[in-house]
């Protein structure tokens, strides 16, 4: 995003630094330091530190996924597959340093975030980044999950990275291993650029599983699939869930074309959140089958996203890679269009 502007508009172009300015001294003079000096457990990162404990001692990682959990409930307990925890494990017992540690990734993931939309939309330049770091900030939740310590603070720059590297497959790849829906891309690159492309990065994640296996067990695998799949699977009605084949049961429950009070989803239901979770994706790799290999990737990570049973409000901040890659085109068409009127 060429954010150096001529003329007349060198002061929009002051004002922008500025405020990317001001938003850099809040992160690092306010929201920072109160980051680091937390010690409490009411945040994301500490379901993260007390699954890898429970890893690193062979306790139930999920003995709290209920087989009555039903979609009037919210899940606060760990959901990700075992994998995130397995790579926490050298920070078990070390709560406040894991605490420090996450915060500076975050905090380097999100400037990485900032750099890698720059590059998206045009040059990275200060200018760019201090725009881009502004946009990030003002984004609806962006702080929120900075500041619970979530994940996907960190695979924002992994996210969009894969839409500049020529083989996104390990990006996709390393996001899938905490997001499971996140591996449709995969799908998009074995058909656009290989099977093979697959073998490197599909190998790592058998070898990292073999690992965690052998060194932990195989037993919070079972769990996971056993307890985490099917209570997911079922969403939560929750306001911050803005998953669109769960609108379409809140929608049917409203207008009284369906009764449900608490409890489990009935296997009806269940096998209408599973079927559209997978024929969203499907859809979208076949209807963007024209579409250049970015966008088409693109597309299947979103459908599968916003189909997801479970798709919070907070991923909403991933939109600004489309958006940076549109701005690209416009930018790039205007350039096209002005200097043929100057010919």
């Amino acid at each position: 995003m060429k954010f150096v502007l001529s003329g007349g508009n060198r002061l929009a172009t002051c004002v922008l630094v500025a405020l990317g300015a001001l938003n850099l001294w809040y992160q690092v003079l306010l929201w920072f330091p109160q980051q680091w000096l937390r010690n409490d457990y009411d945040r994301d990162m500490a379901i993260y530190y007390r699954a890898a404990v429970a890893f690193v001692h062979r306790f139930p990682m999920y003995h709290h996924a209920s087989a009555q959990y039903g979609p009037n409930e919210f899940p606060t307990w760990y959901v990700n597959p075992p994998y995130l925890a397995a790579m926490l494990t050298p920070f078990a017992g070390h709560y406040e340093a894991f605490s420090r540690c996450w915060y500076l990734l975050i905090v380097g993931a999100f400037w990485l975030f900032a750099m890698t939309l720059a590059r998206i939309s045009g040059r990275v330049s200060v200018t760019s980044v201090m725009g881009w770091s502004l946009i990030i900030g003002l984004t609806p939740y962006a702080y929120y999950v900075m500041s619970v310590g979530n994940v996907d603070a960190i695979l924002w720059p992994v996210f969009a990275l894969a839409a500049i590297v020529e083989r996104p497959v390990w990006c996709y790849t390393l996001m899938a291993l905490i997001k499971p829906y996140a591996a449709w891309p995969l799908l998009v690159c074995a058909t656009r650029q290989g099977v093979r492309t697959l073998r490197w990065p599909l190998l790592a994640a058998a070898v990292l599983t073999i690992v965690i296996t052998a060194c932990f067990g195989i037993s919070q695998f079972v769990l996971w699939y056993k307890w985490v799949i099917p209570a997911v699977s079922q969403g939560t009605f929750d306001t911050i869930n803005i998953s669109l084949s769960v609108d379409i049961l809140r929608l049917l429950r409203y207008v009284g074309l369906w009764h449900y009070s608490t409890g489990p989803l009935p296997v009806g239901p269940r096998l209408f959140l599973s079927t559209l979770g997978v024929l969203a994706p499907v859809i979208s790799i076949f209807a963007a089958r024209k579409w250049s290999f970015q966008w088409q990737c693109l597309a299947s990570y979103f459908s599968a996203m916003l189909f997801s049973p479970l798709c919070w409000g907070t991923y909403m901040i991933m939109f600004l890679v489309p958006a940076a890659l549109v701005y690209r085109t416009w930018s790039l068409r205007r350039s096209v269009t002005a200097a043929e009127i100057a010919n």
